[in-house]
């Protein structure tokens, strides 16, 4: 009776770490990983060597996944921090002009001019196209 109960508390362990997953939700690899762990023990305990196997490869997998994932997670929190919208970037070279002048400039002459061809290349690389050098 009681292998019965393992079995299916196993099964559903692995369901929940299949939805949690569903849900983009990264550390439901690491649920998975243990879920394998588990049924690793299960199969030790039963004899049962097929469950271990199969555990070991799970698990293998699975945190494999999960690096995967973690790794991609890391990269758009990067990106999402470097992104800018069109709105905040005239503001942004603005800023940046002025600490660099130590004064504030007028917006017209060589200044504005220079900041028109860097919102002209930021909008073409923006919709993909090579940068020009």
């Amino acid at each position: 009776m009681a292998m019965l109960i393992n079995s299916w508390t196993l099964g559903a362990m692995a369901a929940i770490g299949l939805i949690i997953v569903g849900r983009k939700k990264t550390w439901g690899w690491l649920f998975l990983v243990f879920a394998q762990m588990m049924w690793i023990t299960y199969g030790v305990t039963t004899r049962q060597y097929g469950f271990v196997a199969s555990g070991m490869g799970f698990a293998a997998l699975n945190g494999y996944n999960y690096i995967k994932w973690l790794k991609a997670d890391l990269q758009s929190e990067k990106v999402r921090d470097l992104e800018m919208t069109a709105d905040e970037v005239p503001a942004r070279l603005i800023k940046i002009l002025d600490q660099k002048a130590g004064k504030q400039h007028s917006r017209s002459g060589p200044v504005v001019t220079a900041l028109a061809e860097i919102l002209t290349e930021y909008d073409r690389l923006q919709k993909g196209e090579a940068a020009r050098t």
